[in-house]
């Protein structure tokens, strides 16, 4: 394919050439970023037919990651206390109800549809810290009170957790935007709620047609979304949604040391989609927080049973350990902020794994201890379910321009176990 190579100006001007908003207006896509060319090289070397004709400045884009509401640390919300068996393999039961906490802050959700990449068969997940917003739904009503609706629009595909079955507490409800009021605070939706829930978390569905179904005189109705996406129309293009950012490491407690030995292995999904595992090993009270990133989760097993006696019981949470859905290599790039300041040095910081994984090594893009952070000040405690988490980075020159279909490490980090 040839390059092309214009004089310019170029000029893109979307709607405001003639005042219609069409479904596929929105930001321009590049490859691999763009440059600013050297204004002392002229004339431009532009019949050149070799790479690296044109000297430049790379500029280098910048990426907000995550910008939410976490909910707040804890050992219990994923599984309840609760005795590990003693044969590996066995599974923990997790969590399987909706629990709102304050609007606008994410919670564990399970019930969640999901497409793991490459594939077209939904899986059936728990997801950690869920969704772009929250909103209170009615039994058997279309009513949706949310936070602020300008987040929606007619006819988006989303998914609120908890409300699809009546009587159900891990059946998520699949549905379509119908009206948004002009008060901010309600929208409607079909299918309507089954469940009534409180400030549940609402994600978005993968299904980015904006058409409601047409009358049934008229036909049949169009498809539906069948799974979750941590994405965002954006005309053409779908663009990553950094209010559904959240991914965290696990954090493991024990009643005592009589389950000390126990080691717990999980499955599940990261936040694009990639299948992962990972083993941590519990010690007695002490609250173990594990290394990897996740977001999605299928399984918690036993993978080694306690030998140091008849094992106490076990339960499962977050920790404050947030993953960087990008490769971070260099802390110098990452800013992060909690609560309105801004962390000033690396303390937290976990640099990308650079080897191969295996079930016991650090995330493959890097992660950020919010516990151990110095913001402002001073040092945070912990997430409390009601301070901003907002993560973003500018990637480096190497790792973007590296980045291509034929590997994607640089930018996305080794492969997950």
């Amino acid at each position: 394919m040839a390059e092309t190579l214009l004089r310019g100006p170029s000029v893109s001007v979307g709607a405001l050439m003639d005042g219609r908003v069409e479904p596929l207006d929105g930001p321009s896509i590049e490859y691999q970023g763009d440059m600013i060319p050297d204004p002392r090289f002229t004339p431009s070397n532009k019949d050149s037919l070799s790479p690296g004709a044109i000297k430049g400045w790379f500029s280098n884009p910048y990426f907000v990651l995550y910008d939410n509401i976490p909910s707040a640390n804890n050992t219990t919300l994923v599984a309840a206390a609760q005795a590990p068996s003693t044969t590996a393999g066995v599974a923990l039961k997790l969590a399987t109800a909706v629990v709102g906490t304050a609007a606008g802050v994410q919670v564990f959700a399970p019930g969640i549809p999901l497409l793991p990449f490459g594939t077209t068969v939904a899986t059936t997940v728990s997801a950690i810290d869920f969704g772009f917003t929250t909103g209170t739904t009615a039994a058997n009503s279309s009513t949706v009170v949310v936070v602020d609706n300008s987040l929606f629009s007619q006819g988006q595909w989303i998914i609120i957790p908890g409300a699809g079955a009546s009587g159900s507490t891990n059946v998520a409800l699949v549905t379509q935007v119908q009206s948004l009021s002009t008060n901010s605070t309600v929208i409607t939706i079909s299918p309507v709620a089954q469940t009534a829930l409180n400030n549940a978390p609402i994600g978005q569905g993968n299904l980015y047609n904006p058409f409601l179904p047409p009358a049934t005189q008229f036909g049949p109705s169009t498809a539906s979304a069948n799974g979750v996406d941590a994405y965002r129309v954006a005309g053409f293009g779908l663009a990553f949604d950094p209010l559904q950012g959240a991914c965290r490491a696990l954090a493991v407690a024990a009643a005592s040391i009589g389950s000390g030995t126990t080691s717990l292995q999980i499955s599940g999904y990261d936040i694009y989609g990639y299948p992962m595992q990972e083993v941590i090993q519990a010690s007695g009270t002490t609250v173990v927080n594990g290394k990897k990133a996740w977001k999605y989760l299928t399984q918690i097993a036993v993978a080694t049973a306690a030998t140091t006696g008849t094992p106490a019981n076990i339960s499962v949470g977050v920790s404050d350990i947030f993953g960087i859905n990008i490769r971070s290599d260099k802390w110098e790039y990452l800013n992060v902020f909690y609560n309105g300041a801004f962390a000033v040095n690396n303390t937290g910081w976990t640099a990308a794994l650079v080897t191969a994984a295996t079930l016991t090594t650090v995330d493959v893009r890097g992660t950020v201890n919010a516990s151990t952070m110095v913001v402002g000040t001073g040092v945070v405690a912990s997430t409390n379910g009601a301070a901003r988490l907002t993560i973003m980075m500018s990637v480096p020159q190497k790792n973007m321009i590296n980045a291509t279909p034929l590997s994607t490490v640089s930018l996305l980090g080794t492969s997950q176990i």
